[in-house]
């Protein structure tokens, strides 16, 4: 058939009477909310198996626990698929450092070469999801807002500015940020100004 695009809107649940839960993925920055064993990273992997059958779509993942990644990222690493179903993973807090850093790249390749106003996801130039698991181990302030990572990459408060940048600027250039935690709370979710962007809410 004619594979989906991510400006088609999407079933991501059903309500307690049978009603489908649709939303545009392509509209809004995403943050889930619950405990452990709640339901997040089976929603995380609806909305990877979602994002994946696009054709103009791809997904990153910062996951340092490798928890909810690794079953998306074994059958290329055991060569059962020709393209990868993430096309990066992020295990560790240097290399969630580096694809932050890779993405506000990304935003401002595509801003300076944008004809119009907003990006416009194709095969050739698709939309990035970005997803960070279980956020209060890259950006949290539980630790307190400076806290040191013993070179292991940037701290928490730097990592939630450039998390910030991602979701203040990324709308435009077609890079969407989904980030997954226990609690939204600034201990667990970071910066108050990254968490009032991100316009799609869900919490178990």
């Amino acid at each position: 058939g004619v594979p989906r695009s991510i400006l088609d809107a999407v079933q991501i649940g059903q309500f307690d009477d049978g009603d489908p839960i649709t939303v545009s993925l392509y509209e809004l920055h995403q943050m889930i909310a619950g405990l452990s064993g709640s339901g997040k990273s089976n929603l995380i992997d609806v909305l990877v198996y979602l994002i994946t059958l696009c054709n103009d779509a791809v997904v990153v993942m910062a996951d340092l626990k490798y928890a909810t990644a690794r079953a998306w990222a074994q059958p290329s690493l055991n060569g059962r698929t020709r393209v990868p179903m993430l096309r990066w993973v992020a295990t560790d807090r240097w290399q969630a450092e580096r694809m932050a850093r890779g993405l506000a790249d990304l935003i401002r390749s595509r801003t300076a070469k944008m004809e119009g106003n907003r990006h416009r996801p194709t095969p050739e130039s698709p939309a990035v999801f970005a997803i960070f698991d279980e956020i209060g181990e890259v950006a949290g302030e539980h630790s307190g807002p400076r806290w040191s990572t013993q070179g292991q990459g940037a701290t928490s408060a730097q990592m939630a500015n450039y998390l910030t940048t991602l979701v203040a600027l990324g709308r435009a250039a077609g890079v969407w940020i989904i980030i997954a935690g226990q609690r939204n709370t600034v201990s667990m979710f970071g910066k108050g100004d990254m968490v009032s962007q991100l316009g799609l809410r869900i919490g178990f």
